[in-house]
């Protein structure tokens, strides 16, 4: 028979299941923060003592694209890759260098291209080796004013999933995103993750736009789950008000979805309601906003009779903890 104080060990790791625990060592990190330009952030890190170092790099995540007067809402971008190195350094003659990726403006029109690959070599350490994680593929908006989305999105290519007449999922994989990004090492990272593909599931089932949109987003791997990348769900509604216009860009939904899954919380903008905030406003000033690191852009939403930037995803990453 099992003992109590066993019963007892047994319930307290399961209470502790999935709860973060704080870790040893001191860490640095190394962004792109710049709102417009499309080039990199070159770093290097140099070994304060000597230790075991732990390298984490990210690849830039696929960005919404623009729409102009006659789209619907669009595909979201996909997850960059994620990889991971331990090595032993030395202080003050070990180095780390490299650069972390870019994700690009939404524009030009209908599609970005792939976001920007981060990179991380290593000197003078136990393992002398080059880490490469690819960038994500950028999503995809179609114009249409009389054909159905999920039409026009199949017909070019897109992988897709007919549920009903007129509606069902589309998937950013063939068509301009024609691979999933890949973590390459040259000397052989310990963990080495491809980034995740994004869908759109188009709800209502009419012969034109706006439609109710389900939206999957493909998190990147290392973010919430250290082997897989993590999907997140949520659905964005036409404005009920006003057929011509959407209420919302998707990003506040995707800020509830996001603080629903970690411990920490996402900070959480009211804006989003308001047409005329940089969350939600046309043209190119809502470009400039872009997801944190890890997380894919969302595309552009129809506004009435004008362009709609999509949103940028996060840019590449590069962490490092030195224990």
């Amino acid at each position: 028979m099992t003992s109590l104080s066993t019963l007892l060990v047994n319930r307290a790791a399961l209470q502790n299941r999935g709860v973060e625990q704080i870790k040893n060592g001191n860490v640095w990190s190394f962004s792109y923060e710049d709102a417009f330009n499309s080039g990199r952030c070159q770093f290097c890190w140099i070994a304060p003592a000597t230790g075991t170092a732990v390298v984490e790099i990210w690849g830039a995540q696929g960005s919404g694209s623009m729409e102009c007067c006659c789209a619907g809402g669009g595909i979201p971008g996909n997850s960059g890759a994620y990889s991971k190195k331990t090595v032993c350094v030395t202080g003050g003659t070990s180095y780390v260098c490299g650069w972390v990726g870019c994700s690009p403006y939404g524009s030009p029109i209908c599609y970005a291209g792939q976001s920007g690959c981060s990179i991380a070599c290593f000197f003078n350490t136990s393992n002398n080796v080059i880490l490469c994680a690819s960038g994500g593929y950028g999503g995809y908006n179609m114009c249409t004013t009389s054909t159905a989305s999920w039409c026009c999105y199949s017909n070019y290519g897109y992988c897709s999933t007919l549920l009903a007449t007129y509606c069902g999922i589309i998937c950013n994989f063939g068509a301009s995103a024609t691979t999933t990004p890949c973590a390459v090492t040259a000397g052989g990272g310990d963990v080495n993750i491809s980034g995740g593909i994004s869908c759109v599931n188009i709800l209502e089932c009419c012969n034109y736009f706006p439609h109710c949109y389900e939206y999957t987003l493909a998190i990147a791997p290392g973010i919430f789950s250290s082997t897989s990348p993590t999907c997140v769900r949520f659905v964005r509604q036409p404005n009920i008000y006003n057929a011509t216009q959407f209420a919302s860009t998707g990003r506040c939904e995707l800020q509830h979805a996001l603080a629903a899954i970690t411990h920490a919380g996402i900070p959480i903008s009211d804006n989003c309601w308001n047409l005329g905030s940089q969350d939600c406003g046309c043209y190119e000033w809502s470009g400039c906003q872009y997801g944190v690191h890890g997380v894919p852009g969302l595309p552009g939403f129809p506004c009435a009779n004008v362009r709609s930037m999509g949103m940028r995803g996060g840019h590449g990453h590069v962490k490092i903890t030195l224990y």
